[in-house]
């Protein structure tokens, strides 16, 4: 079991528990992912067919994969506060963090928009089993990230 502890990331609290922990971040059944050593650039650009700047968001998540080469992606479908659903991209897969000398490896998951990079991915803490999510300035308890940066978003 990872122990945690209470640390704060920037308002980003993870810490040990299960207890109304949602599962970590698996593509759906039916779902479309990919993850290898190679960005695959095409089969992201047709899985993004009815983005409005598809290109424009290929070569920024080529980007993220540069210095994230093991996160995946998967079209799902997300819900909205509303009830509303959409099929979207998600991009999933850990950031190290260091705190307090050590380093952690905390499981994120972005959607991101059709209007994307217009608009800001919607982001998630991705808890696994053995981790829990504390509640915080910049987190809810759902794991929705919330962040000053993403308020103020600007391609």
């Amino acid at each position: 079991m990872d122990r945690l502890g209470d640390l704060d990331f920037g308002g980003l609290r993870p810490r040990v528990g299960t207890e109304g922990v949602p599962r970590a971040g698996v593509a759906e059944p039916g779902s479309r992912t990919w993850m290898g050593m190679e960005f695959d650039c095409e089969g992201l650009r047709r899985l993004l067919g009815k983005y409005k700047f598809r290109d424009l968001t290929v070569e920024e998540l080529k980007n993220v994969n540069m210095f994230f080469p093991h996160f995946r992606y998967s079209m799902d479908t997300y819900v909205f506060k509303d009830s509303s659903q959409k099929d979207l991209l998600n991009f999933t897969g850990t950031i190290p963090v260091m705190y307090q000398g050590n380093t952690y490896n905390i499981p994120i998951r972005l959607w991101i928009l059709d209007s994307h990079p217009f608009a800001p991915p919607i982001c998630f803490l991705k808890p696994t089993a053995n981790m829990g999510i504390s509640v915080g300035k910049h987190v809810d308890a759902q794991g929705r990230i919330y962040l000053p940066y993403l308020q103020n978003w600007s391609h």
